[in-house]
């Protein structure tokens, strides 16, 4: 009965490692033409060969954040968009000052979550209305 357990044990062990590497392989699979597209215009940058415009490297990472999010990753706020402070979801920049949650504040560098979980806080300031 013993024996019997720890095989199951075992069978379902190699089954969750079989479906995690799987999973795993199709996430760099999807990565892998932006990946060697970055790691291209890196060496053509490093080398002197060629220009690499910056419009390039912004649409690779964009190409990136896509593969990511049909992965379960997402963004954590939006550069410059004022909103309500969650001490679970934001970070302040300055440990000065720690808003009070509800207050108003503007997001300055984007968070990253998994499956909604939050992986890295966003970077945020207080919000300071403009003066008419």
């Amino acid at each position: 009965m013993r024996s019997e357990a720890a095989a199951v044990r075992d069978r379902v062990g190699d089954e969750i490692k079989r479906q995690s590497r799987e999973s795993t392989e199709r996430i760099v699979g999807a990565m892998a033409v932006p990946l060697t597209q970055f790691l291209m215009q890196a060496h053509l940058h490093d080398s002197g060969t060629a220009e690499v415009k910056v419009d390039d490297v912004v649409e690779v990472g964009r190409r990136l954040m896509r593969v990511l999010r049909g992965a379960g990753i997402d963004q954590v706020g939006t550069i410059g968009a004022p909103e309500p402070f969650d001490p679970d979801r934001h970070d302040p920049l300055s440990t000065s000052q720690t808003p009070e949650p509800g207050r108003p504040v503007v997001v300055r560098v984007v968070g990253l979550s998994f499956q909604g979980r939050v992986l890295r806080k966003a970077g945020i300031e207080p919000h300071v209305p403009e003066e008419s």
